[in-house]
């Protein structure tokens, strides 16, 4: 491994083949501070337009429809169904994409408790949807 211009050490092949916006994005990425979390930011934002263009082009392919009303009534249940610290930890990690350890220091939790707190509200977002016909309810994912 060798130390690349960010810091971050890469092998001497990985090192050769960056172009500079990729070298760019591992400096920003490395650093601490707000420069890190302005590329987080715009690495989310990034991430959640080409997950919308990839929902609208393969939509119809995959029986997608109503995507916006999905997306509403996702929204509906995590206010509706959540309690708050199920809400605080989707919200934290699904919709805001701050990882899971830094999650556990802020909420001063462990990684086996902020686990199962995602793991309830995921069960609970997928109830409510299946009960309103915006996904397949558990019997008809195991026929």
């Amino acid at each position: 491994m060798v130390p690349g211009e960010s810091g971050v050490e890469q092998t001497p092949v990985a090192a050769a083949r960056l172009d500079s916006d990729s070298a760019e994005w591992l400096r920003a990425l490395a650093d601490a501070g707000p420069q890190r979390e302005a590329a987080l930011a715009r690495l989310h934002e990034m991430l959640v337009r080409i997950a919308r263009s990839e929902a609208r082009r393969r939509g119809p392919r995959l029986q997608l429809t109503g995507l916006s009303s999905l997306l509403a009534a996702l929204h509906r249940a995590v206010d509706e169904e959540l309690t708050a610290r199920q809400r605080r930890v989707f919200v934290a990690i699904v919709l805001n994409g701050v990882p899971l350890d830094s999650l556990v220091i802020e909420m001063a939790s462990n990684r086996n408790a902020i686990y199962k707190t995602m793991f309830d509200a995921r069960r609970k977002l997928r109830a409510a949807l299946a009960a309103n016909g915006y996904l397949p309810d558990d019997h008809s994912r195991r026929s």
